[in-house]
């Protein structure tokens, strides 16, 4: 269980967030090389502005996240899982989604050589069906994870070299294919010494 309480004050007038959350989490293994994970989740995420009708919120949601996770050989897995909510907008103003329904599926494969490389790769899928009005802002953002309204795909590399005992780099690659908008791509490398 955890409680989140924030107050803000903006140039357009004061802001309050709240955050409630109650997750429970099942393990299992049933195989050395199976490893089986449930989450339940109710979440009000909630919040009050002065300025901004986009900014007030009160989205109640319930979510499952079944989840397997297989080893097929020393250093490399793959997880595969399923991300299903429900959301509901209780100050929905007229324009505003009242709710949304969103399923994703997320995918992820790591490799790791030892004391060398790491991969991990990741793709996602996510289907957004929402309800009432079509209006955005922060509202809007909440209510569909991040995602908007229809399918988008996410998808990224992570790769780490360790160059020697004090060097080690780091690539990042991530891509967000939105429903109705272009595909934006993002890369990163850093270079870290530890001494």
């Amino acid at each position: 269980l955890s409680h989140l309480t924030s107050t803000g004050r903006l140039a357009a007038g004061q802001e309050v967030r709240r955050l409630q959350t109650a997750r429970a989490e099942a393990n299992a293994a049933p195989h050395r090389r199976l490893a089986l994970r449930l989450i339940g989740l109710a979440e009000r995420n909630r919040a009050e502005s002065e300025g901004f009708v986009s900014r007030t919120f009160d989205i109640r949601s319930l979510g499952l996240e079944p989840q397997a996770t297989v080893t097929v050989l020393q250093g490399l897995s793959a997880t595969l899982g399923v991300v299903a909510s429900d959301k509901e907008n209780r100050l929905a103003q007229e324009g505003q989604p009242t709710g949304a329904r969103v399923l994703r599926i997320p995918v992820e494969v790591r490799w790791a050589a030892v004391r060398r490389l790491a991969l991990t790769l990741r793709a996602e899928r996510a289907d957004v069906d929402v309800r009432g009005g079509t209006a955005a802002g922060l509202a809007s953002f909440e209510l569909t994870e991040g995602r908007g309204p229809g399918v988008s795909y996410l998808w990224g590399v992570t790769g780490q070299y360790t160059l020697n005992r004090f060097l080690r780099a780091t690539l990042f690659y991530d891509a967000r294919a939105p429903a109705d908008a272009p595909t934006i791509h993002t890369v990163r490398m850093q270079l870290s010494a530890v001494f």
